[in-house]
């Protein structure tokens, strides 16, 4: 069976959620540059899982993104983070208030 994964952010008490785009531009032009290459690093790990078959990424209409696994164990394998990215992204969710949530659904 297929397992999604619904990316969910919330911004924390009575705050507007800030986009990790908006907060990017916030940072000096070095980090900004770090965190692209590290960015295409993380997307090109992805893009390796979506070329094996394992997961598809489909558009949600609040214009999030769903994983889509192709079933439960290459959902457990997952697939490899760029440690720089996830710097970043943790960085972000702190710096910012935010709850990040994967919501599950097996398919």
């Amino acid at each position: 069976m297929s397992v999604k994964h619904e990316f969910e952010f919330r911004a924390g008490d009575g705050q507007t959620a800030v986009t990790i785009v908006e907060w990017l531009r916030t940072l000096p032009e070095d980090q900004q540059k770090e965190f692209k290459e590290a960015k295409n690093r993380q997307f090109a790990a992805r893009q390796e899982c979506i070329d094996r078959g394992d997961l598809i990424v489909q558009d949600a209409d609040d214009g999030s993104v769903l994983y889509i696994w192709k079933d439960e164990e290459t959902e457990r394998i997952g697939k490899k983070q760029d440690p720089i990215w996830m710097k970043y992204f943790n960085r972000y969710l702190e710096e910012n208030n935010i709850q990040f949530e994967v919501k599950k659904t097996i398919l």
